[in-house]
């Protein structure tokens, strides 16, 4: 068996992009990726493209256009990206933040997992201070958590100023 997966890495991301290439010639190099895997008859490579990070590339469908060299819109449904994706072949799309939970809910179970949400939305959830900040960066916290104390937590952390100032008197705001 074989199978590719396309890693769409925005063209603003460089340091991200370069990490990932590296992570492809070492994965490569063990036998973790490529022609036989571990000895095995499964094949499965990762080919790294860069995209524009239009915004609107976050939809599934809009995405797989861009990959093709479309114009980054999203498509009329149905057909769905499952049977009718990439180059017309069947085709799931995960983000990085679903990616990045998958080595820890493998390490350490589901449990582990949904002990940082609420029940019916399980898991972290990635949050990004930018713009006028002192640290611009992105920071984890439980799903469903509110904006306001999402925002307190990142004024505290991520601040300059004035702004300072005001987020102190927030940033102990209790998470729902």
């Amino acid at each position: 068996m074989a199978l590719t997966s396309t890693t769409d890495v925005s063209r603003l991301a460089e340091i991200a992009a370069a990490r990932i290439e590296r992570a492809i010639v070492e994965a490569t190099a063990v036998g973790a990726l490529g022609e036989n895997i571990m000895g095995s008859d499964f094949t499965f490579t990762v080919e790294l493209r860069r995209g524009a990070g239009a915004y609107i590339c976050g939809e599934e469908t809009a995405l797989i256009e861009a990959i093709e060299g479309k114009r980054g819109f999203p498509r009329i449904r149905p057909p769905f990206p499952t049977t009718h994706g990439l180059f017309g072949k069947p085709t799931v799309i995960n983000n990085v933040e679903t990616l990045c939970q998958v080595p820890g809910i493998i390490a350490r179970g589901g449990r582990w997992f949904r002990q940082w949400g609420i029940e019916g939305s399980a898991g972290a959830k990635l949050v990004a201070a930018s713009g006028h900040v002192k640290r611009p960066g992105g920071a984890s916290t439980r799903s469903m958590t509110t904006t306001r104390f999402t925002s307190a937590i990142a004024a505290s952390v991520y601040c300059a100023g004035a702004a300072c100032r005001s987020a102190r008197r927030t940033r102990n705001t209790p998470s729902p």
